[in-house]
């Protein structure tokens, strides 16, 4: 094959790299599709030779260096490379018109948009069985013949069973061993249309306690057949069934609607989980264009640092944040935020977060209302903020490495701008004036007046 014949028009809008190479590895084409460019080829692989690029062949050790080299040889040969094995390559031999080895031909196709899918598929799952393990009923979730692939507690408890006994089981032939008795098995067309009603079976276990469950198919509108939610509830002491257990999306959903505010939940990564319908009508999208996109699609290019240290924070945060993010609606114009963050731990898993929106607006509107306010330097807000809380003069000194004249040279000066004639008038004037968070303990300034400018 020779480097004119490939379609470099096509794989450059595809996530995917060729390249080809005479006997000698040196490299004789290369297409890079989009973003691919800083990996291939691997800048520790290829060396300047001559005017052009080779394999740096005193480096055999290096997994590409191998490949090529049992290319060459006739092999074709596969491997993971790429940041975390994201990217999946292969090589071979690039052959003549005589059918004689002429160089190696090698593909790398990026795959990290499937990997970090299935990483949120697997996180999502977590937090399902997470979800199940606390609800007060008893849950089962079956694999499609019907084998238990999850139990939570009260399952396990009414069946008398551990989860390793139970866990791989058919749930049909485990109900058997557990001398089980159906009683009745009913279609309840108060559960869905009259067309498709849902099948209610109520049972009864070894201490004659009676459950009433249903099954619930978690499978796709697109899918035959898939995995099955398997939900019971103990009537033997109600005279009626009870409420039906909401899925877990339904349940979040409701949680977040409740907080009366827009709200979405991130993962650590800035991956959107969750959102309410709050926060779509202020973005201006659908739910589906928001869940399960980053947040960082959705802010301003300007406040991706804040984003950052926002989720760097949230690792370690005791108590509620605020933070001020500008955010792009769908159709076009800026949003101003004040979000209120608070860490959502898992034991072992990184954290997710909650954030609120507890005010939002123009971002022009915003930036007149500051201009009415005192502006104040960064280190005036620190000594600000050490104030509000009480610490000495002595101890703001130690801790901003001023001098004692300095501190009370910066002290009359906010006295002055906020006419202020003592400690405890200073923290006041300083709410009045909106340069405090009022959401914030400790307090802190509002941008611009904090910040890293010490001047």
């Amino acid at each position: 094959m020779e480097a004119k014949e490939i379609p470099s028009s096509v794989l450059s809008r595809l996530p995917v790299s060729v390249w080809t190479t005479d006997r000698d590895l040196h490299l004789t084409s290369c297409v890079n599709g989009s973003g691919l460019d800083s990996y291939f080829p691997c800048p520790s692989a290829v060396i300047p030779e001559g005017g052009r690029f080779s394999y740096d062949l005193t480096y055999i050790l290096h997994p590409d260096i191998s490949a090529h080299l049992r290319a060459r040889q006739g092999e074709t040969v596969s491997w993971r490379t790429g940041p975390e094995g994201s990217m999946a390559a292969c090589v071979g031999p690039l052959r003549g018109p005589d059918g004689a080895i002429i160089g190696v031909i090698g593909v790398v196709v990026d795959q990290g948009r499937i990997h970090e899918e299935i990483r949120r598929r697997q996180r999502m799952e977590r937090l399902l069985y997470s979800v199940l393990g606390t609800v007060p009923a008893l849950v089962s979730v079956l694999d499609e013949e019907g084998h238990v692939v999850f139990a939570n507690r009260g399952y396990l408890e009414a069946l008398g069973k551990s989860e390793n006994e139970v866990l791989g089981c058919n749930e049909d032939e485990l109900f058997r061993q557990c001398g089980i008795n159906r009683r009745m098995s009913f279609m309840d067309e108060r559960e869905g249309s009259v067309e498709s009603p849902r099948a209610v079976m109520e049972w009864e276990n070894g201490k004659r306690d009676v459950f009433r469950s249903r099954k619930l198919s978690l499978c796709g509108e697109k899918e035959e057949s898939g995995m099955v939610l398997h939900i019971s509830s103990k009537v033997t002491e109600s005279a009626s069934p009870g409420a039906e257990l909401a899925t877990m999306a339904t349940r979040c959903e409701k949680l977040l609607s409740a907080l009366g505010h827009p709200a979405f939940v991130c993962s650590s990564q800035g991956i959107i989980e969750a959102v309410n319908e709050e926060w779509c009508a202020v973005l201006g999208a659908a739910r589906h264009e928001v869940v399960g996109s980053s947040a960082l699609c959705w802010s301003d290019g300007s406040s991706a640092d804040s984003f950052r240290s926002l989720w760097e924070e949230n690792q370690v945060a005791q108590s509620l944040r605020t933070w001020n993010i500008l955010f792009k609606a769908k159709g076009g114009g800026a949003i101003l935020a004040t979000l209120t963050a608070s860490p959502l731990t898992r034991l072992g898993e990184p954290a997710d977060t909650l954030l609120v929106v507890k005010g939002w607006g123009d971002p022009a509107a915003h930036l007149e209302s500051c201009k009415k306010s005192p502006q104040v330097s960064g280190l005036d807000a620190r000594i600000l903020e050490l104030l509000a809380v009480g610490k000495s003069n002595a101890e703001i000194s130690s801790s901003l490495c001023l001098s004692r004249q300095g501190l009370d040279y910066r002290l009359k000066n906010l006295r002055r701008q906020l006419d202020a004639t003592s400690r405890g008038a200073l923290v006041a004037r300083a709410y009045a004036h909106g340069l405090f968070q009022h959401e914030d303990w400790p307090p802190r300034c509002r941008s611009p007046y904090g910040g890293d400018d010490l001047s």
